[in-house]
């Protein structure tokens, strides 16, 4: 199973990495879109929406609502601010509120077709300013880090359960190897790259691996509640797409929000 695991990852982050540095903008926003795609399929799936005719409809609607944002061109705040309040009232669902409107399926639903088209939207954004490519697998890296930091940790050590009515197999160890490793990654990378002053960088890495875990959270809540394991199983050793990027759709509002405020970007 391991192996599968590592093969699978290993070959993912070959395609996605061509992908990141070689293809153009127009072309990297339609491989993003296919990824999104295949995650807000699995979305609609975690609901119970299993007419074909259905998903397809979804599929299209995600499509139309990314071509009316691109002729609209709003400004990165407003994509960043929206999000970011977003996957606020979706944690808070996750951690405190247990029925009710925000667990309906029409919310569900409509939740997820606003986190997926935005975040399509921020990742062209965001490749497509200076040193794009870069700044997408920095943000990314963090979020890699913390999941293998967090599986092998939890894995060893793991004793502390984060959220046992969530997510049983996540654990605080697991959370603060993820955190460790990123740290440590972080240190050595300003050592030889130095973008900001280490007072600003660490703390910066830290938080936005610390909320992707609510991510991976609210994904397991989702599944709770259909009783189903795996968003899909079209990665093999990983589950689906959505079970993939689950983190990264948390992590990459505060991501852009860090730079944005520490002025590395222009609005």
């Amino acid at each position: 199973m391991l192996k599968t695991r590592v093969l699978t990852a290993l070959l993912l982050l070959a395609l996605f990495l061509l992908a990141l540095f070689y293809l153009p903008d127009n072309w990297w926003m339609v491989f993003i879109g296919a990824v999104i795609l295949f995650a807000w399929d699995e979305w609609l799936r975690l609901t119970r929406l299993e007419s074909i005719t259905a998903r397809l409809a979804g599929a299209a609607l995600l499509c139309v609502l990314f071509i009316a944002i691109l002729w609209f061109r709003p400004l990165i705040t407003w994509v960043v601010v929206t999000l970011l309040c977003l996957w606020l009232v979706l944690l808070i669902a996750a951690f405190i509120v247990s029925e009710g409107f925000l667990w309906s399926r029409t919310f569900r639903r409509l939740s997820g077709l606003i986190v997926l088209t935005l975040a399509w939207w921020m990742m062209g954004w965001l490749r497509a300013q200076w040193n794009g490519a870069w700044w997408v697998l920095g943000f990314l890296s963090i979020i890699w880090l913390a999941d293998i930091g967090a599986y092998f940790v939890g894995r060893s050590f793991g004793k502390h359960k984060l959220a046992p009515s969530i997510s049983p197999e996540k654990t605080i160890e697991g959370v603060i190897g993820g955190l460790a490793l990123v740290a440590i990654v972080t240190l050595v990378a300003q050592r030889y790259y130095p973008v900001l002053p280490i007072i600003w960088l660490l703390p910066s890495t830290l938080l936005v691996a610390f909320v992707s875990v609510g991510g991976d959270l609210y994904e397991s809540r989702l599944k709770r509640i259909e009783d189903i394991k795996d968003s899909g199983d079209i990665l093999p050793g990983h589950g689906g797409v959505l079970d993939r990027i689950d983190s990264a759709l948390v992590g990459l509002p505060v991501f852009v929000f860090v730079v944005l405020r520490m002025g590395l970007f222009s609005v």
